[in-house]
């Protein structure tokens, strides 16, 4: 916390430390959830940028710093996605960002894996990522851009041209269904 209030204080040096302290833990949470390495670098940059920018603005409020930095980091990755939804792209949104704010999370967040969890964590996104791949490309992208663009159903509708929001709503249903019978059989097959 001391680096924090130094930083807020204007000393350059200090802010420089708590990059040092957290680019490492932020960057794996953004190639989690961004495929695209040279995107996940350019997100990455610019979290420390705004997070320069506004270090005056943080305040504790019992969260730690790195949750604040995480916090600046998924919304840049979901306005990303938003943005390539609105210009109409066909695009394919990370499938692992499965972001609260709970302490648990925060506590990942703050420790540093073993080689053995980002293995797993590995194949787990990779597991997810090819259940993803099975869906229709109209299904995918309902559900991408619901979960992690954070589009309305409306708003869905309109960018797919799906024709209405109850056209959505079914093929977020279908979709939903094919990634639970995708993963439970990869499951059982495992077993």
């Amino acid at each position: 916390m001391e680096l924090v209030t130094r930083s807020q204080g204007g000393d350059h040096d200090a802010f420089a430390a708590l990059y040092n302290a957290h680019h490492g833990t932020v960057s794996r949470y953004i190639s989690f959830r961004v495929p695209d390495r040279h995107l996940a670098e350019d997100i990455a940059s610019e979290t420390f940028v705004r997070a320069f920018r506004r270090i005056s603005s943080y305040s504790n409020h019992g969260r730690p710093f790195i949750a604040w930095l995480t916090t600046i980091a998924r919304n840049l990755i979901i306005d990303h996605f938003r943005m390539l939804g609105r210009r109409g792209e066909v695009f394919a949104l990370p499938v692992d960002d499965y972001h609260s704010e709970s302490w648990q999370e925060q506590q990942w967040l703050t420790s540093v894996p073993s080689a053995e969890d980002e293995v797993m964590d590995s194949l787990e996104r990779e597991r997810v990522r090819r259940a993803l791949s099975a869906l229709s490309p109209q299904q995918r992208n309902v559900l991408l851009l619901q979960v992690w663009g954070g589009l309305k159903n409306g708003e869905i509708a309109e960018r797919l041209e799906i024709g209405s929001t109850a056209s959505v709503r079914s093929t977020r249903h279908r979709a939903i269904a094919a990634l639970r019978s995708a993963l439970n059989t990869k499951v059982g097959a495992a077993a």
